[in-house]
Protein backbone atom coordinates (compact mmCIF):
# COMPACT_ATOMS: atom_id res chain seq x y z
CA UNK A 1 0.00 0.00 0.00
CA UNK A 2 2.96 2.11 0.19
CA UNK A 3 3.67 2.03 -3.54
CA UNK A 4 -0.01 3.19 -4.18
CA UNK A 5 0.55 6.00 -2.03
CA UNK A 6 4.21 6.71 -3.20
CA UNK A 7 2.20 6.88 -6.94
CA UNK A 8 -0.72 9.10 -6.00
CA UNK A 9 1.95 11.65 -3.68
CA UNK A 10 3.97 12.07 -7.30
CA UNK A 11 0.91 12.25 -9.46
CA UNK A 12 -1.24 14.20 -8.06
CA UNK A 13 -3.81 11.12 -7.42
CA UNK A 14 -6.68 11.28 -4.26
CA UNK A 15 -5.76 7.78 -2.02
CA UNK A 16 -8.51 6.31 0.16
CA UNK A 17 -7.61 4.52 3.22
CA UNK A 18 -10.68 2.42 4.61
CA UNK A 19 -11.64 0.48 7.82
CA UNK A 20 -8.58 2.19 9.93
CA UNK A 21 -8.57 1.32 13.71
CA UNK A 22 -7.60 3.21 16.57
CA UNK A 23 -4.16 3.17 16.04
CA UNK A 24 -1.74 4.62 12.65
CA UNK A 25 0.37 3.02 10.85
CA UNK A 26 3.84 4.92 12.27
CA UNK A 27 5.08 5.20 8.54
CA UNK A 28 2.22 7.84 7.68
CA UNK A 29 3.34 9.64 9.92
CA UNK A 30 5.58 12.28 7.90
CA UNK A 31 2.29 12.00 5.86
CA UNK A 32 0.15 13.52 8.40
CA UNK A 33 2.71 16.01 9.95
CA UNK A 34 3.09 17.02 5.83
CA UNK A 35 7.09 16.87 6.40
CA UNK A 36 8.11 18.38 3.00
CA UNK A 37 11.44 19.71 2.18
CA UNK A 38 12.79 21.16 -1.27
CA UNK A 39 15.14 19.13 -3.47
CA UNK A 40 16.16 20.21 -6.86
CA UNK A 41 13.71 23.13 -6.40
CA UNK A 42 10.72 21.07 -5.81
CA UNK A 43 8.86 19.64 -3.03
CA UNK A 44 9.26 16.54 -1.83
CA UNK A 45 8.10 14.12 0.99
CA UNK A 46 10.33 10.93 2.58
CA UNK A 47 8.04 8.16 3.16
CA UNK A 48 9.58 5.10 4.47
CA UNK A 49 12.67 4.31 2.47
CA UNK A 50 12.02 6.37 -0.38
CA UNK A 51 12.25 10.27 -1.04
CA UNK A 52 9.13 11.12 -3.06
CA UNK A 53 8.11 14.27 -5.55
CA UNK A 54 5.36 15.86 -3.92
CA UNK A 55 2.32 17.11 -6.24
CA UNK A 56 -0.16 19.93 -4.80
CA UNK A 57 -3.02 18.01 -5.96
CA UNK A 58 -2.64 15.02 -3.89
CA UNK A 59 -5.34 14.53 -1.10
CA UNK A 60 -5.27 11.50 1.53
CA UNK A 61 -8.85 10.18 2.92
CA UNK A 62 -8.69 8.08 6.02
CA UNK A 63 -12.04 6.11 6.85
CA UNK A 64 -13.38 3.83 10.47
CA UNK A 65 -15.96 2.00 10.69
CA UNK A 66 -16.06 1.99 14.50
CA UNK A 67 -18.96 3.24 15.89
CA UNK A 68 -17.68 5.87 18.26
CA UNK A 69 -13.53 6.50 17.80
CA UNK A 70 -11.40 7.69 20.39
CA UNK A 71 -7.82 9.14 18.81
CA UNK A 72 -5.25 10.67 21.15
CA UNK A 73 -4.67 14.06 20.76
CA UNK A 74 -1.40 13.64 18.86
CA UNK A 75 -3.73 12.42 15.88
CA UNK A 76 -6.24 14.64 16.37
CA UNK A 77 -4.77 17.78 15.51
CA UNK A 78 -2.68 16.52 12.38
CA UNK A 79 -5.57 15.45 10.78
CA UNK A 80 -9.19 17.09 10.46
CA UNK A 81 -12.10 14.94 11.57
CA UNK A 82 -15.41 14.47 10.23
CA UNK A 83 -18.14 12.74 11.39
CA UNK A 84 -20.78 10.81 9.05
CA UNK A 85 -22.94 9.52 11.44
CA UNK A 86 -26.44 10.13 10.57
CA UNK A 87 -28.67 12.42 13.46
CA UNK A 88 -31.93 11.55 13.88
CA UNK A 89 -32.79 14.97 12.23
CA UNK A 90 -30.93 14.59 9.15
CA UNK A 91 -32.52 10.73 8.70
CA UNK A 92 -36.17 12.31 9.68
CA UNK A 93 -35.39 14.93 6.82
CA UNK A 94 -34.81 11.79 4.26
CA UNK A 95 -36.91 9.89 5.25
CA UNK A 96 -39.54 12.43 4.69
CA UNK A 97 -38.25 13.30 0.97
CA UNK A 98 -39.05 9.05 0.46
CA UNK A 99 -42.33 8.84 1.33
CA UNK A 100 -43.10 12.26 -0.52
CA UNK A 101 -41.44 11.12 -3.78
CA UNK A 102 -43.17 7.66 -3.56
CA UNK A 103 -46.73 9.51 -2.63
CA UNK A 104 -46.40 12.54 -3.96
CA UNK A 105 -43.99 12.58 -6.80
CA UNK A 106 -45.70 15.69 -8.37
CA UNK A 107 -44.95 17.49 -5.01
CA UNK A 108 -41.09 16.46 -4.42
CA UNK A 109 -39.94 17.09 -8.12
CA UNK A 110 -41.64 20.47 -8.12
CA UNK A 111 -39.72 21.45 -4.68
CA UNK A 112 -36.61 20.04 -6.16
CA UNK A 113 -36.74 22.10 -9.53
CA UNK A 114 -37.41 24.80 -7.26
CA UNK A 115 -34.54 24.22 -5.29
CA UNK A 116 -32.63 24.25 -8.29
CA UNK A 117 -34.29 27.68 -9.67
CA UNK A 118 -33.47 29.73 -6.45
CA UNK A 119 -29.77 28.78 -6.56
CA UNK A 120 -29.30 29.67 -9.78
CA UNK A 121 -31.78 32.91 -8.92
CA UNK A 122 -29.14 33.85 -6.63
CA UNK A 123 -26.20 33.17 -8.87
CA UNK A 124 -27.67 35.51 -10.99
CA UNK A 125 -28.22 38.55 -8.78
CA UNK A 126 -24.63 38.01 -7.28
CA UNK A 127 -23.22 38.26 -10.96
CA UNK A 128 -25.45 41.77 -11.51
CA UNK A 129 -24.27 43.01 -7.92
CA UNK A 130 -20.57 42.64 -9.34
CA UNK A 131 -21.15 43.36 -12.58
CA UNK A 132 -22.36 46.91 -10.74
CA UNK A 133 -19.22 47.16 -8.93
CA UNK A 134 -17.14 46.23 -11.65
CA UNK A 135 -18.84 49.53 -13.57
CA UNK A 136 -18.65 51.78 -10.31
CA UNK A 137 -14.41 51.02 -9.69
CA UNK A 138 -13.56 50.90 -13.32
CA UNK A 139 -15.46 54.05 -14.12
CA UNK A 140 -12.93 56.91 -14.77
CA UNK A 141 -14.91 61.08 -14.38
CA UNK A 142 -18.66 61.69 -14.07
CA UNK A 143 -20.42 57.75 -14.14
CA UNK A 144 -23.61 60.06 -15.26
CA UNK A 145 -21.70 61.13 -18.35
CA UNK A 146 -21.29 57.36 -19.41
CA UNK A 147 -23.91 55.98 -21.18
CA UNK A 148 -23.18 52.21 -21.45
CA UNK A 149 -22.48 52.31 -17.59
CA UNK A 150 -26.29 53.73 -17.39
CA UNK A 151 -27.91 51.17 -19.81
CA UNK A 152 -26.17 48.52 -18.20
CA UNK A 153 -27.58 49.58 -14.57
CA UNK A 154 -30.71 50.15 -16.09
CA UNK A 155 -30.58 46.32 -17.51
CA UNK A 156 -29.36 45.23 -13.86
CA UNK A 157 -32.39 47.07 -12.32
CA UNK A 158 -34.99 45.49 -14.84
CA UNK A 159 -33.42 41.46 -14.48
CA UNK A 160 -33.13 41.98 -10.65
CA UNK A 161 -36.67 43.34 -10.18
CA UNK A 162 -37.76 40.34 -12.15
CA UNK A 163 -35.54 37.80 -10.36
CA UNK A 164 -36.76 38.70 -6.98
CA UNK A 165 -40.56 38.24 -8.31
CA UNK A 166 -40.00 35.09 -9.71
CA UNK A 167 -37.96 34.60 -6.00
CA UNK A 168 -41.08 35.60 -4.02
CA UNK A 169 -43.56 33.41 -6.37
CA UNK A 170 -40.99 30.68 -5.45
CA UNK A 171 -40.91 31.04 -1.62
CA UNK A 172 -44.57 31.01 -2.06
CA UNK A 173 -45.17 28.02 -3.72
CA UNK A 174 -42.47 26.15 -1.69
CA UNK A 175 -44.14 27.22 1.23
CA UNK A 176 -47.48 25.56 0.24
CA UNK A 177 -45.17 22.85 -0.92
CA UNK A 178 -44.01 22.50 2.79
CA UNK A 179 -47.27 22.38 3.90
CA UNK A 180 -48.59 19.36 2.12
CA UNK A 181 -45.13 17.74 3.03
CA UNK A 182 -45.68 17.99 6.81
CA UNK A 183 -48.77 15.89 6.83
CA UNK A 184 -46.01 13.30 6.05
CA UNK A 185 -44.01 14.19 9.08
CA UNK A 186 -44.81 11.96 11.63
CA UNK A 187 -44.32 9.05 9.40
CA UNK A 188 -40.36 10.14 9.01
CA UNK A 189 -40.16 10.84 12.36
CA UNK A 190 -41.48 7.22 13.36
CA UNK A 191 -39.53 5.44 11.10
CA UNK A 192 -36.27 7.47 12.08
CA UNK A 193 -36.72 6.13 15.72
CA UNK A 194 -37.11 2.72 14.10
CA UNK A 195 -33.31 2.88 12.56
CA UNK A 196 -31.73 4.00 15.43
CA UNK A 197 -33.64 0.93 17.41
CA UNK A 198 -32.02 -2.05 15.12
CA UNK A 199 -28.46 -0.15 14.62
CA UNK A 200 -28.44 -0.39 18.53
CA UNK A 201 -28.67 -4.16 17.72
CA UNK A 202 -24.83 -3.93 17.21
CA UNK A 203 -24.34 -3.48 20.88
CA UNK A 204 -25.61 -7.40 21.64
CA UNK A 205 -23.63 -9.11 18.68
CA UNK A 206 -21.69 -7.30 16.62
CA UNK A 207 -23.41 -9.41 13.58
CA UNK A 208 -26.36 -7.51 13.84
CA UNK A 209 -25.60 -4.25 11.40
CA UNK A 210 -27.94 -3.24 8.86
CA UNK A 211 -27.44 -1.02 6.23
CA UNK A 212 -29.57 2.37 5.58
CA UNK A 213 -29.89 1.55 1.96
CA UNK A 214 -31.32 -1.85 2.86
CA UNK A 215 -33.80 0.10 5.51
CA UNK A 216 -34.56 2.40 2.77
CA UNK A 217 -35.47 -0.28 0.36
CA UNK A 218 -37.75 -2.03 2.61
CA UNK A 219 -39.37 1.11 3.52
CA UNK A 220 -40.21 2.01 0.11
CA UNK A 221 -41.67 -1.71 -0.06
CA UNK A 222 -43.92 -0.66 2.51
CA UNK A 223 -45.27 1.87 0.79
CA UNK A 224 -45.80 -0.14 -2.46
CA UNK A 225 -47.52 -2.82 -0.60
CA UNK A 226 -49.63 -0.74 2.34
CA UNK A 227 -53.34 -0.39 2.38
CA UNK A 228 -53.68 3.34 0.44
CA UNK A 229 -56.27 5.99 1.66
CA UNK A 230 -57.59 9.02 1.07
CA UNK A 231 -57.51 10.34 4.28
CA UNK A 232 -53.24 11.55 5.06
CA UNK A 233 -53.64 10.37 8.52
CA UNK A 234 -55.51 7.03 8.03
CA UNK A 235 -52.70 6.55 4.94
CA UNK A 236 -50.05 7.33 7.69
CA UNK A 237 -51.49 4.93 10.60
CA UNK A 238 -51.68 2.30 7.55
CA UNK A 239 -47.90 2.69 6.63
CA UNK A 240 -46.82 2.50 10.09
CA UNK A 241 -48.57 -0.60 11.11
CA UNK A 242 -46.99 -2.48 7.52
CA UNK A 243 -43.70 -1.20 7.93
CA UNK A 244 -43.32 -1.72 11.49
CA UNK A 245 -44.32 -5.35 11.15
CA UNK A 246 -42.48 -6.06 8.31
CA UNK A 247 -38.92 -4.52 9.69
CA UNK A 248 -39.94 -7.07 12.87
CA UNK A 249 -40.42 -10.20 10.45
CA UNK A 250 -37.19 -9.29 8.64
CA UNK A 251 -35.11 -8.19 11.25
CA UNK A 252 -36.01 -11.89 13.08
CA UNK A 253 -35.06 -13.45 10.16
CA UNK A 254 -31.74 -12.87 10.93
CA UNK A 255 -31.58 -13.01 14.82
CA UNK A 256 -30.87 -16.19 16.97
CA UNK A 257 -33.72 -17.49 18.97
CA UNK A 258 -32.56 -16.12 22.23
CA UNK A 259 -32.56 -12.27 20.73
CA UNK A 260 -35.87 -12.11 19.29
CA UNK A 261 -38.15 -11.57 22.24
CA UNK A 262 -35.16 -8.78 23.40
CA UNK A 263 -35.80 -7.07 20.16
CA UNK A 264 -39.40 -7.17 20.44
CA UNK A 265 -39.04 -5.38 23.98
CA UNK A 266 -36.67 -2.73 22.14
CA UNK A 267 -38.85 -2.02 19.07
CA UNK A 268 -42.00 -1.57 21.69
CA UNK A 269 -39.97 0.86 23.98
CA UNK A 270 -38.27 2.95 21.32
CA UNK A 271 -41.34 3.50 19.48
CA UNK A 272 -43.14 4.19 22.93
CA UNK A 273 -40.29 6.84 23.96
CA UNK A 274 -40.96 8.36 20.57
CA UNK A 275 -44.40 9.16 21.68
CA UNK A 276 -42.99 10.38 24.96
CA UNK A 277 -44.81 7.67 27.10
CA UNK A 278 -41.47 6.29 28.74
CA UNK A 279 -39.92 7.89 31.65
CA UNK A 280 -36.16 7.54 31.51
CA UNK A 281 -35.34 7.01 34.86
CA UNK A 282 -37.81 3.85 35.26
CA UNK A 283 -36.33 3.11 32.29
CA UNK A 284 -32.87 3.07 33.60
CA UNK A 285 -34.12 1.37 36.43
CA UNK A 286 -35.34 -1.64 34.44
CA UNK A 287 -32.14 -2.49 32.72
CA UNK A 288 -29.76 -1.53 35.71
CA UNK A 289 -32.05 -2.39 38.96
CA UNK A 290 -30.22 1.22 39.98
CA UNK A 291 -27.26 2.01 42.31
CA UNK A 292 -27.83 1.02 45.87
CA UNK A 293 -25.36 2.79 48.72
CA UNK A 294 -25.87 1.93 52.57
CA UNK A 295 -29.57 1.19 52.92
CA UNK A 296 -30.93 2.79 56.19
CA UNK A 297 -33.81 0.78 55.91
CA UNK A 298 -34.16 -2.93 57.83
CA UNK A 299 -35.92 -5.66 56.03
CA UNK A 300 -39.45 -6.33 56.86
CA UNK A 301 -39.15 -9.43 55.38
CA UNK A 302 -35.69 -10.98 55.71
CA UNK A 303 -36.96 -14.97 55.26
CA UNK A 304 -38.14 -14.90 52.14
CA UNK A 305 -37.12 -11.73 50.16
CA UNK A 306 -33.63 -11.47 49.86
CA UNK A 307 -30.95 -8.18 50.73
CA UNK A 308 -30.50 -7.29 46.83
CA UNK A 309 -34.58 -7.22 45.80
CA UNK A 310 -34.97 -5.18 49.47
CA UNK A 311 -32.79 -2.53 48.63
CA UNK A 312 -34.28 -2.14 44.67
CA UNK A 313 -37.45 -1.41 46.39
CA UNK A 314 -36.02 0.93 48.22
CA UNK A 315 -34.73 2.54 45.03
CA UNK A 316 -37.62 2.24 43.18
CA UNK A 317 -39.90 3.99 45.99
CA UNK A 318 -37.73 7.12 45.04
CA UNK A 319 -39.44 7.72 41.84
CA UNK A 320 -42.11 9.73 40.94
CA UNK A 321 -44.44 6.92 40.25
CA UNK A 322 -43.57 4.90 43.48
CA UNK A 323 -43.56 7.48 45.93
CA UNK A 324 -44.77 5.56 49.75
CA UNK A 325 -43.72 1.98 47.77
CA UNK A 326 -41.52 0.59 50.78
CA UNK A 327 -43.69 2.34 53.37
CA UNK A 328 -46.76 -0.15 52.09
CA UNK A 329 -44.54 -2.40 51.36
CA UNK A 330 -43.39 -2.96 54.87
CA UNK A 331 -47.48 -2.79 56.22
CA UNK A 332 -48.56 -5.42 53.17
CA UNK A 333 -46.07 -7.94 53.82
CA UNK A 334 -48.10 -10.66 53.09
CA UNK A 335 -49.88 -9.69 50.23
CA UNK A 336 -46.50 -8.98 48.29
CA UNK A 337 -45.39 -12.58 49.47
CA UNK A 338 -48.44 -13.70 47.75
CA UNK A 339 -47.19 -12.29 44.70
CA UNK A 340 -43.32 -13.40 45.42
CA UNK A 341 -44.54 -17.38 45.58
CA UNK A 342 -47.02 -17.30 42.99
CA UNK A 343 -45.95 -19.47 39.63
CA UNK A 344 -47.35 -16.39 37.58
CA UNK A 345 -45.81 -13.58 39.46
CA UNK A 346 -46.47 -11.28 36.26
CA UNK A 347 -49.70 -12.48 36.08
CA UNK A 348 -50.44 -11.23 39.66
CA UNK A 349 -52.64 -8.70 40.63
CA UNK A 350 -50.80 -5.98 42.57
CA UNK A 351 -51.84 -4.98 46.37
CA UNK A 352 -54.51 -2.34 46.84
CA UNK A 353 -54.00 0.73 44.89
CA UNK A 354 -50.89 -0.30 42.93
CA UNK A 355 -52.30 -2.08 40.50
CA UNK A 356 -54.20 0.68 39.25
CA UNK A 357 -51.24 3.25 39.27
CA UNK A 358 -48.18 0.82 38.02
CA UNK A 359 -49.03 -0.19 34.38
CA UNK A 360 -46.44 -0.50 31.04
CA UNK A 361 -43.16 -0.46 32.27
CA UNK A 362 -43.40 0.44 35.94
CA UNK A 363 -45.22 -3.03 36.23
CA UNK A 364 -42.16 -4.40 34.77
CA UNK A 365 -39.95 -2.44 37.57
CA UNK A 366 -42.19 -3.90 40.12
CA UNK A 367 -41.76 -7.17 38.77
CA UNK A 368 -38.16 -7.15 39.04
CA UNK A 369 -37.98 -6.22 42.28
CA UNK A 370 -40.07 -9.13 44.16
CA UNK A 371 -39.46 -11.63 41.38
CA UNK A 372 -36.41 -11.09 38.57
CA UNK A 373 -37.10 -14.95 37.24
CA UNK A 374 -40.02 -14.13 35.76
CA UNK A 375 -39.38 -10.66 34.12
CA UNK A 376 -38.98 -12.42 30.33
CA UNK A 377 -42.66 -13.05 30.90
CA UNK A 378 -43.16 -10.12 31.95
CA UNK A 379 -41.93 -8.66 28.75
CA UNK A 380 -43.83 -10.78 26.75
CA UNK A 381 -46.80 -9.64 27.96
CA UNK A 382 -45.52 -6.08 28.14
CA UNK A 383 -45.16 -6.62 23.89
CA UNK A 384 -48.55 -8.23 23.42
CA UNK A 385 -50.16 -5.83 25.32
CA UNK A 386 -48.64 -2.40 23.88
CA UNK A 387 -48.20 -4.14 20.05
CA UNK A 388 -50.36 -7.34 19.17
CA UNK A 389 -49.09 -11.29 20.22
CA UNK A 390 -47.86 -11.21 16.61
CA UNK A 391 -44.55 -9.52 18.15
CA UNK A 392 -43.90 -12.12 20.27
CA UNK A 393 -44.65 -15.05 17.59
CA UNK A 394 -41.97 -14.58 14.78
CA UNK A 395 -42.89 -16.49 11.78
CA UNK A 396 -41.57 -19.68 10.42
CA UNK A 397 -38.33 -19.20 8.55
CA UNK A 398 -39.53 -18.51 4.59
CA UNK A 399 -36.73 -19.57 1.81
CA UNK A 400 -39.34 -18.18 -0.78
CA UNK A 401 -39.64 -15.22 0.48
CA UNK A 402 -36.39 -14.17 1.50
CA UNK A 403 -35.20 -15.34 -2.15
CA UNK A 404 -37.90 -12.72 -3.30
CA UNK A 405 -36.63 -9.56 -0.83
CA UNK A 406 -32.80 -10.45 -1.92
CA UNK A 407 -31.22 -9.77 -5.44
CA UNK A 408 -28.00 -9.72 -7.12
CA UNK A 409 -26.77 -6.89 -5.44
CA UNK A 410 -27.81 -8.34 -1.69
CA UNK A 411 -27.24 -12.02 -1.26
CA UNK A 412 -28.76 -14.46 1.12
CA UNK A 413 -26.15 -15.86 3.42
CA UNK A 414 -26.73 -18.68 6.32
CA UNK A 415 -24.85 -18.73 9.01
CA UNK A 416 -24.82 -22.26 9.99
CA UNK A 417 -24.62 -24.32 13.24
CA UNK A 418 -22.77 -27.47 13.38
CA UNK A 419 -24.48 -30.44 12.00
CA UNK A 420 -27.07 -27.95 10.32
CA UNK A 421 -27.46 -28.32 6.25
CA UNK A 422 -29.91 -26.27 4.71
CA UNK A 423 -29.43 -28.12 1.41
CA UNK A 424 -32.30 -29.82 1.07
CA UNK A 425 -34.62 -26.50 1.78
CA UNK A 426 -32.80 -25.18 -1.11
CA UNK A 427 -33.10 -27.67 -3.58
CA UNK A 428 -36.98 -27.33 -2.34
CA UNK A 429 -37.38 -23.48 -2.91
CA UNK A 430 -35.45 -23.74 -6.12
CA UNK A 431 -37.35 -26.13 -7.69
CA UNK A 432 -40.46 -24.56 -6.53
CA UNK A 433 -39.63 -21.31 -8.56
CA UNK A 434 -37.83 -23.01 -11.06
CA UNK A 435 -34.74 -22.22 -10.99
CA UNK A 436 -31.48 -23.97 -11.63
CA UNK A 437 -29.06 -24.62 -8.65
CA UNK A 438 -25.01 -24.82 -8.69
CA UNK A 439 -23.85 -26.01 -5.50
CA UNK A 440 -20.29 -26.23 -4.82
CA UNK A 441 -19.05 -28.24 -1.72
CA UNK A 442 -16.09 -26.79 0.09
CA UNK A 443 -14.00 -30.27 1.37
CA UNK A 444 -12.29 -30.70 4.60
CA UNK A 445 -10.01 -27.15 4.77
CA UNK A 446 -11.94 -25.64 1.69
CA UNK A 447 -14.09 -23.04 3.78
Amino acid sequence: YLRTLETAIQYGQPVLLENIGEELDPTLEPLLLKQLFKAGGVNCIRLGDSTVEYADEFRFYMTTKLRNPHYVPEVSVKVTLLNFMITPEGLQDQLLGVVVAQERADLEEKKNQLIIEGAENKRQLKAIADEILHILSSGEGNILEDESAIDTLKQSKITSDDIKEKQGVAEKTEKEIDEVRMGYTPIAYSTQVLFFCISDLANIEPVYSYSLGWFVNLFIMSIQKSEKSRDVEERMKNLDNHFTYSLYVNICRSLLEKDKLLFAFLLTVRILNGKGEIDQAEWLFMLTGGVSLDNPHANPAADWLSVQSWNEICILSDLGAFKGLREEFEAQVKMWKRIYDSTTPHEQPLPRHWDEDLKGIRRLCALRTIRPDKVSLGVQAFVVDKMGDRFVKPPPFDLAVCYEESSCASPLVFVLSPGSDPMAAVLKAADELGQQVAPISLGQGQG
